[in-house]
């Protein structure tokens, strides 16, 4: 057993109604108790620290005897509150986890509500959806994690994130105590194949006609600027002045500047002809047909890759660093708010031309 978690063990609530709770800040443990209090008619909640605790095993003497002053604070003030006992009934016994993580998705829009509610549907299958939040405890968030590592979701590890940024709202909210332990819990993210396209079958594609031009010139469009499908959806003719793109990114909200090239500016001025009567630059009806269409494009173009919308983006980072742009503009081209994401594409690089050298013959 770790000295926090020794330390944290004597702790003692079985029999209060108040019950002491900890945050670690900065290493230091602050205990903290709540308590529900009856203010004109209306029940508040308030919060009194009770000490701040090292954590360090040459202050145990110290931190112990904190911890026993907290616990006569406790129970002093318990003494003197002469209000119902359900007072200090923990609010968290009676929010249903379904209905505090909807309350939470108010907040969001789009396809990250879709990305909750795929969650929640393991989530639910993994528990009962009667779960109250007080019900969450370590045995749970830990049962939670293995039963998405087993299902062996691609996405399990942005699941438990969605799990644990709920969670953490909750204790934000001082709905329920800290869990340092979820803190730790995390799945391993196994980087998948990055397809992208070359730049000779970017132009298969480009020269080869097919029932979607719509969703291809959005794809090109793609390919030459790095643009996710949300932005290139939401794309307007405002939005390009003199040659250059400048718009703030759905996802990151990060602002990117882009110069366009030569076959963007042709995508662009086809685009006026055909989206006449609206400001937006492509007619993309729905994310399930910009990916089946794209699908169709890259085997009609007779390319057995596997590519996806999103590999436009690939595409484009690859372009740029194949052609000699810096992994530090590529990264601000783009919008990448860490460096470190866009040298995946310059490993890409390099893996290639590896492969290139071992091919070469031998003498």
């Amino acid at each position: 057993m770790s000295h926090i978690n020794f330390l944290l063990s004597k702790i003692i609530n079985n029999g209060y109604n108040v019950k002491i709770n900890h945050r670690i800040v900065k290493g230091n443990i602050v205990l903290f108790m709540n308590y529900r209090k009856m203010v004109d008619g209306k029940t508040t909640q308030q919060t009194k620290r009770l000490a701040t605790l090292s954590g360090k095993v040459a202050d145990k003497t110290e931190d112990l005897q904190k911890i026993n002053q907290a616990h006569v604070y406790r129970s002093q003030f318990e003494k003197t509150i002469k209000s119902d006992k359900d007072v200090f009934k923990n609010k968290a016994n009676s929010i249903l986890l379904k209905d505090f993580i909807d309350e939470c998705l108010k907040m969001y829009k789009g396809r990250t509500v879709n990305n909750f509610h795929s969650m929640t549907n393991h989530l639910f299958t993994y528990a009962s959806i009667k779960t109250t939040l007080s019900q969450i405890d370590k045995k749970f968030c830990i049962g939670f994690h293995e039963y998405l590592i087993n299902k062996n979701l691609k996405v399990g590890r942005n699941y438990f994130k969605m799990f644990k940024s709920i969670m953490n709202k909750a204790i934000d909210k001082e709905l329920v105590s800290d869990m340092p332990y979820l803190r730790k819990l995390s799945i391993k993210y196994h980087n998948p194949k990055r397809e992208y396209l070359t730049q000779a079958e970017l132009s298969a594609i480009y020269h080869n006609p097919t029932p979607y031009e719509d969703i291809k010139a959005a794809f090109i469009f793609g390919c030459f600027t790095g643009l996710r499908y949300i932005d290139l959806a939401n794309l307007k003719f405002t939005d390009i002045q003199e040659g250059r793109l400048i718009i703030k990114q759905e996802k990151t909200q990060e602002v990117i500047s882009i110069m366009l090239n030569d076959t963007a500016l042709e995508i662009l001025e086809k685009q006026k002809l055909i989206q006449k009567n609206t400001d937006k630059v492509f007619n993309i009806t729905s994310y399930s047909y910009w990916g089946v269409s794209i699908r169709r494009i890259i085997k009609q173009a007779g390319i057995e890759k596997k590519i996806s919308g999103h590999c436009a983006r690939h595409t484009f980072a690859t372009l740029c660093i194949t052609q000699g742009v810096d992994i530090f503009t590529t990264s601000k081209l783009l919008g990448h708010t860490d460096v470190k994401t866009t040298q995946i594409y310059a490993k890409l690089i390099d893996k290639k031309k590896d492969e290139a050298i071992m091919m070469l013959p031998k003498l």
